[in-house]
């Protein structure tokens, strides 16, 4: 039998089990055996161990089958997540094979987080859960991998209660509350924070269009100058200096190539306002003692004429409804807000604690959001 024809024989077995899986796992097998990927490992694994076989041992083809699921796992790019929920798709596939030709098949390697830091980053999106109110201990460790003890550890630091084991993140200091949630017998652990550690791993290319696109949100003044700045800035002081002279070079200087030789008017203005948006990175770094702001401070950057959207869930109804809210006052900082209705039933305020006090819980959006909302739960969407 030639490679091509036991190639094709090992893909028939796989789209006889894809067939005898459930619906979904179903559809994401056919999926990847259209990509031709697995296509590929097989034959790659056949040129190396099985050029001569003729195809009658099946438990030496499952093990190239098993083989083959490595190896396109190992080649995959993306997150953890990604990575996991391929093997998950080939785990129940084997399992299909294992029942169908009555022996055991060997599974690839699961992938698992390597590092400390990506153990708690997963760490940090499960104490979110799926609702936001945090998760149970034991599906906590299971998801990192790790005994209960490690958990712990992992929790304090989380927690700032590690002072001389602080956890930094491309070279920025990670800390959210953590608390414990009872439900009956359960205990859940959760945080109240929405913070979110995004890692990218970005080209030069890449990073000068993500900060392109932060300019231009900068100079709209379309989602908060300050908030494009901020972000911006976290980007910028990440790069090397080879990176940062590269883009000034491609997207700023007068000298740069581009794809057109008489360049437009709007090209020249649009490369001044984003030369111009990096010297403000520049600055921020050099006066970075500046930037140092007390959370009163961070909050008020923000205050004069603020517009907040926010999605409220009708507890009734299941249905979500969409306020903009206009904020002339500052914020009240370190406290959390109610909504609550003034005269008409479509005007809403902000208030904290004490104000509510005095308005009277007549007038809490109970039906609406059933609970007092956090600040960071507020998405800032214009700035006047």
């Amino acid at each position: 039998m030639d490679q091509d024809a036991k190639v094709e024989r090992l893909l028939e077995m796989l789209r006889r089990a894809a067939e005898q899986l459930p619906e979904e796992e179903s559809e994401n097998a056919k999926r990847i055996l259209s990509k031709k990927l697995l296509r590929k490992k097989l034959e790659s694994e056949l040129e190396i161990k099985d050029t001569d076989s003729q195809g009658d041992d099946l438990k030496a083809d499952c093990g190239l089958i098993s083989d083959a699921m490595g190896k396109t796992l190992d080649g995959q790019p993306g997150s953890i997540e990604h990575k996991q929920r391929l093997w998950e798709v080939f785990n129940v596939w084997l399992a299909v094979m294992e029942k169908e030709y009555g022996f055991s098949i060997s599974r690839p390697l699961r992938p698992f987080l390597e590092s400390e830091d990506g153990k708690l980053i997963q760490l940090l999106k499960g104490l979110h859960g799926t609702d936001g109110l945090g998760c149970e201990r034991e599906p906590l460790c299971d998801t990192i991998g790790v005994k209960e003890k490690t958990l712990r550890t992992y929790l304090k630091r989380l927690n700032g209660d590690m002072e001389d084991e602080p956890w930094t993140l491309g070279g920025q200091r990670v800390s959210t509350d953590v608390k414990i949630r009872k439900d009956g017998r359960k205990r859940y652990t959760y945080t109240p924070d929405t913070l979110n550690p995004i890692v990218m791993q970005l080209n030069i290319t890449q990073a000068a269009y993500l900060l392109k696109s932060l300019g231009i949100a900068y100079d709209s003044r379309c989602y908060g100058n300050e908030l494009s700045a901020d972000l911006a800035y976290g980007i910028w002081s990440q790069l090397s200096p080879y990176a940062k002279k590269r883009i000034r070079e491609a997207y700023v200087s007068e000298d740069r190539v581009t794809r057109y030789v008489n360049r437009s008017e709007e090209e020249e203005k649009e490369a001044v306002a984003f030369g111009a948006f990096l010297d403000k990175m520049e600055w921020k770094a050099e006066h970075w003692v500046d930037e140092f702001f007390t959370e009163t401070e961070m909050l008020n950057r923000y205050d004069d004429g603020i517009d907040l959207m926010l999605a409220l869930k009708d507890a009734r109804y299941g249905m979500e409804h969409v306020y903009t809210i206009q904020c002339k006052d500052k914020f009240f900082p370190k406290c959390r807000f109610y909504f609550v209705s003034r005269y008409q039933p479509f005007e809403i305020a902000v208030v904290d604690e004490a104000q509510y006090q005095k308005l009277g819980k007549e007038y809490i959006l109970k039906e609406k959001i059933g609970e007092r909302v956090m600040l960071d739960e507020i998405l800032k969407v214009r700035y006047n």
